[in-house]
């Protein structure tokens, strides 16, 4: 997740001043605008709400969630749409932990987000936890706009102050906040951002994904009978084609 507020910088120390109020606002002006619907935009979407509505319990807080996906098949990003379960490192057994690399925890972002999809046991029901999402952003009134296309981003200066889109005109914020798997709003608003992996000790390593299928209509002996299918297939073919005979004249 990308802060779009600041303009490109030498390095993440140094201090740039920003201009104090934007002169140009849209018709529709907003507090934030968080861009991306990621759980991290989510949930960063509904805290920004919380907070200011703590600082201004009598003005109810304006936050916009945009997106340039279709939420119609999910809201959520890749956990959503792209059916990728999330895995808890907390629960990793720690006889496991002690031969993996050493990485940092689960932040306490991404454990409010397993607590608020309900995650009792390693992965993420994604059908449930767009629900779950989508009923947050509701109750907190926080709109969602999603199949943007961005126009262009107007900077004053080094602040972003809005957004142009094809379909819905302008909108103007307080603040922006990327929180796009790629950086999106950054690249639109010509700002620097630091990739997420940043300079830390996972930034040199590569990543291990595996294959998380739903499935639906199999017994479990049919099951284990495929993923025998599917092993083979990979660790030997000409044993994979014997064995898939086999299993058809049962």
């Amino acid at each position: 997740m990308a802060s779009a507020r600041h303009a490109p910088v030498p390095t993440p120390s140094a201090s740039v001043p920003l201009s104090s109020v934007c002169r140009s606002k849209a018709r529709r002006h907003v507090d934030a605008i968080v861009f991306g619907d990621e759980p991290a935009g989510v949930l960063t979407a509904l805290e920004l709400s919380r907070q200011l509505r703590r600082r201004q319990p009598h003005r109810s807080a304006r936050i916009l969630l945009l997106t340039e996906a279709d939420t119609a098949a999910g809201l959520g990003g890749t956990i959503a749409r792209g059916w990728l379960a999330y895995l808890d490192r907390n629960q990793v057994p720690t006889d496991l932990l002690g031969r993996l690399a050493p990485f940092a925890p689960s932040s306490e972002l991404y454990a409010r987000f397993l607590r608020q999809v309900g995650v009792r046991k390693i992965a993420i029901d994604p059908q449930r936890s767009s629900s779950i999402l989508r009923q947050a952003l509701t109750t907190e009134g926080i709109p969602i706009w999603d199949r943007v296309k961005l126009r262009r981003a107007q900077r004053q200066g080094d602040r972003l102050c809005l957004l142009e889109t094809a379909d819905r005109g302008s909108v103007s914020a307080d603040l922006f906040i990327d929180a796009s798997l790629g950086a999106v709003l950054a690249h639109a608003a010509g700002v620097a951002f630091q990739p997420g992996l940043g300079r830390g000790r996972l930034a040199s390593k590569s990543l291990s994904l595996g294959w998380i299928f739903t499935v639906e209509g199999l017994s479990l002996r049919r099951l284990q009978e495929q993923e025998e299918r599917l092993t083979w297939r990979l660790l030997d073919p000409h044993r994979s084609e014997e064995h898939t005979s086999e299993l058809q004249s049962q």
